[in-house]
């Protein structure tokens, strides 16, 4: 969803001739990322949807093109240079709302995102040391569901003890994956070579083997149509059932008319493993342009339960 922000300074600039603010939300299924930009420079920012004020976060810059100096990246009381790895360390505050700012070299707050995001008073919940194997590939049993990542989304893993480091650093078949947030329970990696497959990801001497599928999604007319590829490319049991989870991007502007349940819509897929289809109906409620880049997914297999889940 695209939306431009003009605020007083920006639209100063607007009347003299210079480049207005925009700024562009991204929501994927476990992170949000907010790029503002400014003429042709531009610095994106990643998030988890839940931050523990209890332990401090780090967001690092995505910069593309260049920012004058002198020029911050503000959040509350915490602030960086704009430039590309920059670490922005944040600690979120009861009832304050969490905003970004860029911030010219005379202190004029030229471009403002306020992601969707939450804050929890709670301490994360600890996690030994190394990845969180609560659901890897290897302990997938038919009666729970297998989960696959979606290829090119940032990546959310939950980690504990050095991993969760600042000097930690994270590899995918060779290549180093760079870090765009961090703190005790979590890191978010960016895939520097998205493809789908079984992925291992590696840090210090631990690895974790992750399942990805590459998502295709198309509005014609007033139908989503729905492609899954690369099921083939991963050694796993296919369960008989598969289902892709569709929470709505707009739920002011469109309707989703299919599949089970409000939120998320779960729409079960067909085909060969190659290409799995599936489509969603849906209802405009306001004028306007859909971004299907925004719809949220969740790609999932179940098998038939033989026995009772809460044995």
């Amino acid at each position: 969803m695209l939306r431009v922000v003009c605020l007083a300074a920006a639209c100063l600039g607007a009347a003299l001739g210079q480049q207005v603010c925009t700024v562009e939300e991204n929501p994927r299924a476990s992170t949000i990322t907010g790029r503002l930009s400014i003429g042709g420079a531009s610095v994106a920012l990643t998030l988890p949807y839940v931050l523990f004020r209890a332990d401090p976060d780090v967001v690092y810059l995505q910069v593309s093109g260049e920012f004058p100096d002198g020029w911050l990246l503000e959040s509350g009381a915490a602030k960086t240079a704009v430039r590309d790895g920059a670490a922005l360390h944040l600690s979120p505050q009861r009832n304050a709302r969490l905003a970004f700012s860029v911030v010219d070299a005379d202190g004029r707050r030229l471009c403002e995102w306020v992601p969707r995001v939450g804050t929890s008073r709670a301490n994360p919940p600890f996690v030994t040391e190394g990845f969180d194997r609560s659901n890897r590939a290897a302990q997938w049993m038919p009666c729970r569901p297998q989960f696959f990542r979606i290829a090119g989304d940032p990546l959310l893993l939950v980690v504990g003890g050095t991993l969760a480091n600042e000097s930690a650093t994270f590899w995918t078949d060779g290549v180093e994956m760079p870090v765009l947030a961090r703190n005790a329970h979590h890191v978010i990696l960016r895939d520097p070579r998205p493809a789908a497959g079984l992925r291992t990801i590696e840090s210090r001497g631990y690895s974790i083997a992750l399942p990805f599928v590459v998502l295709q999604i198309e509005a014609v007319g007033t139908t989503l149509e729905i492609k899954v590829l690369g099921r083939e490319r991963i050694p796993l049991p296919a369960l008989p059932e598969r289902r892709i989870a569709l929470l709505n991007p707009a739920p002011g502007q469109i309707e989703l008319a299919c599949g089970r349940g409000r939120d998320p819509k779960l729409v079960s897929l067909a085909g060969k493993e190659s290409e799995l289809v599936a489509s969603c109906k849906i209802r405009t409620l306001k004028p306007g342009t859909l971004d299907v880049t925004e719809v949220q997914a969740v790609y999932s297999e179940f098998g038939v339960c033989r026995w009772s889940l809460a044995r």
